[in-house]
């Protein structure tokens, strides 16, 4: 940049008062090949004689005339008037960007002071000034303010970029990048209860847990500091810290610091704790002396309130039964509630009805708990056991039920019932008196063990020890499927322990001769009304086999009435299959079922799905009348026409 000084001289052909020579600059600064307008017009003469302008640049150049790049004024006397400096603008403006405080305050270049950033313009030119600036951050949007301008910025990692411009249009750029994080961290602080579980706000029986966790947006928590009242403070690493309270009206202070070294402001928290709590404690069991075993007593204990503060609410005692003075595994006995307010220092007894388990002999101890499901809350918790003297248990009387004998028939036959009549002996020393059940099984071997119920009878009595056996009868059926050859009855009773036994292991005993189930087949039919016209009078038959069924079986049928009735000479039971069905034509069937091994003759049964139908022809007439097929009924020659299978009979035949 450089000046120039440019003179207006005014001349006159006579010498009087001077020219008044003024004239104006335009850009003033102005830039280097910028044009610039000098403009004489404003000077005057005040003589009212004419003016010529001579310009003289003081750069060894001149020029004449009213608009030139330099004036010079002179009058005909040639006067020197007036001369006037200007400047041109060769260099652009400088700019400096500064912050407050001046440096980053924090660790790591951070600033934790939110900063002033100022940005400062200087122009190297004299009387040039800036005109603007123009300044942004990051990407985001230009703002463009008059002279110098302080701005801030927001916690995160940001970049200025600042352009200052002159009034001759002179540009200068700024950039700098700054880390900031003025947003300090928040501690919240919880309690463990969540709330106070006394009265005013305190905390009773136990210490309350304090927790304190930070969290912060721009960084991550580095430390909390927490001391209560004017103890020295405890630092803790990382974002939580968990203590205890202590005892008494205390202010918790507190305030996290994050990794930017930016600490939020000091809190406080007023946290009440009174250690003052009920305490119950057993103080006594009365001692029950000796006791025989299965018997029932009342017994006593005492609770104390042995804390410094009153026990109110509702609470559980339990007894028990121990084989040592050690809590733990042991029989519960009873239990006793108490519900009220126990003072400091109180005390209340409880009395309990208890039986003594049967069986039991020997030294034994009783044990209470109180507050069994920890109701309450007391200072103590450790202290609600106490174990009683030891007592001595003897044992008392108890039968010992046995079967003694079991009678049956020698043969039955598949599905029907057979009378079983069996003894049971009290062998023990104590008599058997109440209700028990009797369960009669069948053996296939003769093992007690696996085997098939067939009845199972409960009943009172009575049975003395030594004194004649008791005597049950009652009647059993016998299975029809797969039940053929011999079979032994098993009896046990008491079979549910019903009774206390000194021995439940001599409670079944099986016969000692058989039950022989012959191998037979049993017809049987369907029992239904079938009219003498009927246009197909079928009745379906099905023959049953009580043996095994491994391999097919073929039943032979015989007919003793051939021109009556018509039935399949043999039919086939499958492998895995009982029985096996088929139809017959005929008024009432006399056919007689023989399998290839010897068995019984068929026999029909109600629940038969027996399909027969009548023969017809010259000698059987179609009647009106209706036959009913019948298996629990058999009848006479003699009291019904001839024509007539025995189990079949016309409606007008009499029985």
């Amino acid at each position: 940049m450089r000046a120039a000084m440019g003179v207006l001289i005014m001349t006159t052909a006579v010498i009087t008062e001077p020219p008044t020579a003024q004239f104006t600059v335009v850009p003033n600064p102005a830039d280097i090949n910028v044009d610039i307008t000098f403009d004489a017009s404003a000077s005057t003469d005040p003589n009212g004689r004419p003016l010529t302008h001579h310009w003289n640049f003081g750069d060894g150049t001149t020029g004449d005339g009213i608009h030139v790049l330099k004036t010079r004024l002179t009058t005909i006397s040639g006067k020197t008037a007036a001369e006037k400096a200007f400047n041109v603008d060769e260099q652009p403006p400088l700019t400096t960007l500064a912050t407050d405080p001046a440096a980053a305050d924090g660790q790591a270049g951070w600033f934790v002071t939110n900063p002033t950033i100022t940005l400062t313009a200087a122009y190297p030119t004299p009387g040039a000034a800036i005109n603007e600036i123009h300044y942004r951050w990051g990407s985001g949007a230009e703002t463009v303010a008059a002279g110098d301008t302080a701005v801030f910025a927001a916690d995160g990692s940001h970049t200025v970029s600042a352009r200052l411009a002159t009034a001759t249009g002179k540009t200068a750029q700024a950039t700098a990048s700054f880390l900031i994080d003025a947003i300090p961290p928040l501690t919240s602080l919880t309690t463990v209860p969540s709330t106070p579980n006394g009265v005013d706000g305190w905390f009773v029986v136990h210490a309350p847990q304090v927790k304190l966790n930070a969290t912060d947006t721009g960084s991550t928590p580095k430390e909390i500091h927490y001391w209560w009242n004017s103890n020295a403070p405890t630092v803790v690493a990382g974002a939580s810290a968990s203590f205890y309270a202590p005892v008494g009206e205390n202010t918790l202070h507190y305030y996290a610091v994050n990794q930017h070294d930016l600490a939020e402001s000091e809190k406080q928290a007023v946290i009440k704790f009174d250690a003052a709590a009920p305490d119950l404690n057993v103080l006594s069991i009365a001692d029950p002396g000796e006791r025989a075993s299965g018997t029932t007593f009342d017994i006593s204990w005492t609770v104390k309130n042995i804390g410094g503060w009153a026990a109110s609410g509702t609470w559980l005692d339990r007894i028990y039964l121990s084989t040592d003075d050690q809590p733990g595994s042991d029989t519960e006995l009873g239990s006793g509630q108490y519900s009220g307010n126990l003072l400091i220092g109180g005390t209340y007894t409880r009395t309990v009805s208890i039986r003594l388990p049967d069986g039991l002999q020997g030294q034994h101890w009783l044990i209470v708990k109180t507050d069994l499901n920890n109701s309450l809350f007391e200072g103590d918790e450790t202290n609600n056991v106490t174990v009683g003297v030891p007592f001595n248990i003897r044992m008392s009387a108890y039968p010992d039920l046995q079967v003694v004998s079991i009678s049956a028939p020698a043969t039955g036959n598949s599905g029907e019932e057979i009378e079983v009549t069996w003894q049971v002996a009290n062998s023990g020393d104590g008599p058997a008196i109440g209700t028990w059940t009797d369960r009669v099984y069948l053996s296939a071997d003769q093992t007690i063990g696996a085997d098939q119920v067939v009845g199972s009878y409960s009943y009172s009595a009575a049975i003395q020890p030594g004194a004649q056996p008791l005597t049950r009868s009652t009647r059993v059926r016998l299975p029809s499927v797969n039940a053929s050859g011999n079979v032994w009855l098993v009896v046990k009773t008491d079979e549910l322990g019903e009774l206390f036994e000194h021995n439940n292991d001599n409670n079944a005993a099986i016969d000692d001769q058989p039950v022989n189930i012959p191998a037979s087949l049993t017809l049987t039919f369907a029992s239904s009304p079938i009219p003498e016209n009927a246009p197909s009078p079928n009745v379906l038959g099905t023959v049953k086999r009580n043996t095994g069924t491994t391999g097919d079986l073929v039943v032979t049928l015989a007919n003793t009435l051939p021109a009556r009735i018509t039935v399949p000479a043999s039919l086939t039971i499958q492998s895995g299959r009982n029985s096996a069905a088929s139809g017959r034509r005929a008024t009432a069937p006399t056919a007689a079922a023989s399998p290839s091994s010897p068995a019984r003759p068929p026999r029909p049964k109600p629940s038969s799905s027996a399909r027969l139908s009548p023969a017809t022809g010259p000698s059987s007439p179609p009647r009106s009348k209706t036959t009913t097929a019948s298996s629990s009924r058999r009848y006479s020659r003699r009291t019904c026409p001839s024509r007539w299978l025995p189990s079949i009979r016309p409606s007008s035949c009499r029985s």
